[in-house]
């Protein structure tokens, strides 16, 4: 399952790669990339990142890569995902009004029911760990 899911991105590089050229700024800031990705604790679906609406938002596709459908849409760039360990629960990481500051969001796997976990603008969420009992974010 994950060789396929690892030839998944690989396709996806190389289709997005061709023969070697000078980029403009401008296409540069337009190419487009997935990565990030979280597998269900089930192993059934995966959340990833990907920019190909213009900014990395989370979308989810069931195993072994099929049905891939957008989870969040925000302006603002989302820096990680990570599943719950039950299963229940999708948390991500958001920079609200693009001031860095990156802060915990929380979502049911179908992308429903969005909480901020944290709202403290001195402080930089970069990664999420959970606890085994889902509880904690660290």
């Amino acid at each position: 399952m994950k060789k396929s899911i690892f030839a998944f991105f690989v396709l996806l590089v190389f289709s997005a790669s061709g023969l070697a050229q000078n980029y403009t700024i401008q296409q540069y800031l337009n190419i487009r990339s997935a990565g990030s990705p979280a597998f269900s604790p089930d192993g059934k679906r995966m959340a990833y990142l990907t920019n190909i609406t213009g900014t990395n938002q989370v979308w989810v596709l069931d195993l072994p890569g099929v049905n891939p459908k957008q989870l969040t849409n925000y302006s603002d760039n989302i820096s990680f995902v990570k599943w719950l360990p039950d299963g229940d629960g999708i948390i991500y990481g958001k920079a609200v009004g693009g001031n860095e500051n990156t802060q915990f969001f929380w979502m049911k796997p179908d992308g429903t029911g969005v909480k901020q976990l944290t709202n403290d603008p001195k402080v930089r969420h970069n990664f999420a760990e959970i606890s085994a009992d889902g509880k904690k974010i660290y």
